[in-house]
């Protein structure tokens, strides 16, 4: 995982990838061993309501025996309906075929039983953006990771980023501005649906591709 582009065998021009893998979430599947200490919970996710765009947890994790910390490791218990539950956690009896998250920190660490750990994680879900800081407070040793810097940037992307840069807009956002035009506040969603396909049947590569976008965009950017 993290540490895969240093392995042997790897050629030394290849290396500088690490930076990148430790700046990533990978998906794992961990034996109980594995576990350093109780699993600290997070918090709580409710899928039938709205959610925020940002998450922020902190959390203590005491570490319950001698061991060496490569990073953090997360999964989830859901509740199905009331008294079902699913969980993918490594300590669970009964747990789903499905992979947990590891998130690394640049450098494994020792530890000791009876240590305790500092986590804080953020998360942009719309953006797939995790920040993580773990701190180790017996020894003063601090790591912060993002995905952010795990990206790959094309030189297209830098471009992008450029202040001087002259936008343009793509086809979808010409085609956005045009259904956008027609939210007037009299309309109904369907009347806008007819404007667009009778007046603009060329906007996207079909009528039904027109229908989804038009969807996609009335339902995201009005009230």
């Amino acid at each position: 995982m993290a540490e895969g582009w240093w392995g042997e065998g790897v050629p030394a021009e290849f290396h500088w990838l690490r930076q990148y893998a430790v700046n990533t979430k990978h998906a794992v599947n961990l034996l109980p061993e594995a576990v350093l200490g109780t699993p600290a919970e997070l918090g709580e996710i409710d899928l039938r309501a709205d959610h925020p765009d940002f998450f922020s947890w902190t959390a203590a994790l005491p570490i319950e025996r001698d061991g060496v910390m490569h990073g953090l490791a997360g999964w989830f218990n859901c509740e199905l309906a009331e008294g079902v539950w699913m969980s993918n956690s490594p300590l669970a009896e009964r747990r789903i075929n499905r992979p947990q998250a590891f998130l690394p920190i640049d450098e494994a660490v020792t530890v000791r039983a009876g240590d305790s750990i500092k986590a804080r994680i953020m998360v942009r879900p719309d953006d797939s953006l995790i920040a993580w800081t773990v701190e180790f407070p017996a020894s003063g040793r601090r790591f912060n990771h993002s995905t952010w810097q795990g990206m790959l940037l094309a030189p297209e992307d830098l471009m992008r980023s450029r202040p001087e840069r002259v936008p343009r807009l793509s086809r979808e956002g010409e085609a956005r501005i045009t259904v956008l035009g027609y939210c007037d506040g009299q309309r109904t969603a369907r009347e806008i649906e007819q404007a667009v396909l009778r007046d603009h049947p060329n906007l996207l590569p079909s009528p039904e591709e027109i229908s989804r976008f038009m969807t996609q965009v009335l339902g995201r950017d009005t009230e």
